[in-house]
């Protein structure tokens, strides 16, 4: 746990370290770009455009507000499929610096993940802009989307120290976790509601905890409904435990990224 003990020991100078790679990081994402920051929301809406098309002409599902119930999974499920992709990426991209000098490796995930929920705000922005000028009443349960994308930033902050950690060592990983996002999408309620899905599933569905995110901040955006207190303690615990679980095996195994990146 050197990783832990270091940021206990000096926690103003891993801040400003954090800080730092998040600004750098930054504007490296859109030098070079004609529309530069534009693209965090672009890219979002395009999948939305697509999607909406695709379920709108084809499948036709029969769901009140639709669009928006689309967009919300899109933005939230596009979050955490970039940071992930993103901070293993960015572990091999900084590899000559972890090479070369020694400093919190943690950092670059922090990093790397703030970047991505940077978009994230830009794309909560344009989706509550929309629904002001729509027919939904945006009540008091809208501050829970709040705490919702919060639990959000550390599930995909734990998913992304782990995966990142073990692709230094098993370069397989970078190849195989775009295939398993693209399967996740689709078994995640993004671009259908949980209420399609027969209720003996549902126990099955809501282990995926970005599952309950999505669900949950539905219910508050669209029905202006607190989702059941059980429901939203399990978000908590499982959040929870996969910062700790992820944390835990980046940073028993930060020593060895010098080796094998």
């Amino acid at each position: 746990m050197r990783e832990f003990i270091e940021i206990r020991s000096d926690p103003s100078s891993y801040f400003n370290l954090v800080k730092e790679m998040v600004i750098a990081d930054f504007k490296l994402r859109y030098q070079n770009s004609f529309l530069g920051i534009l693209w965090s929301l672009l890219q979002p809406m395009m999948l939305f455009g697509v999607l909406l098309f695709v379920f709108s002409v084809f499948a036709r599902f029969q769901i009140e507000n639709y669009a928006y119930h689309l967009l919300i999974g899109v933005v939230l499920w596009n979050f955490f499929s970039e940071a992930t992709t993103s901070s293993i990426n960015s572990l091999i991209q900084k590899s000559r610096l972890i090479k070369k000098i020694y400093f919190p490796r943690s950092a670059i995930i922090i990093s790397s993940t703030t970047n991505s929920f940077i978009n994230l705000l830009f794309g909560i922005v344009t989706l509550l802009f929309f629904m002001a000028f729509s027919e939904i009443n945006l009540d008091t349960t809208l501050f829970l989307l709040l705490l919702y994308i919060i639990e959000l930033f550390f599930i995909t902050l734990g998913t992304s120290f782990a995966v990142s950690s073990l692709s230094a060592k098993y370069r397989d990983i970078s190849y195989i976790w775009p295939v398993l996002l693209r399967l996740g999408f689709w078994l995640t309620p993004i671009a259908y509601s949980v209420s399609m899905i027969p209720e003996k599933y549902h126990f099955f569905i809501f282990l995926n905890p970005i599952t309950r995110v999505i669900h949950y901040s539905r219910d508050a955006l669209l029905l202006s409904k607190v989702s059941n207190l059980d429901g939203l303690l399990a978000l908590f615990i499982t959040t929870i435990i996969i910062v700790v679980v992820g944390f835990s095996i980046f940073s028993s195994r930060s020593l060895q990224f010098p080796e094998e990146l």
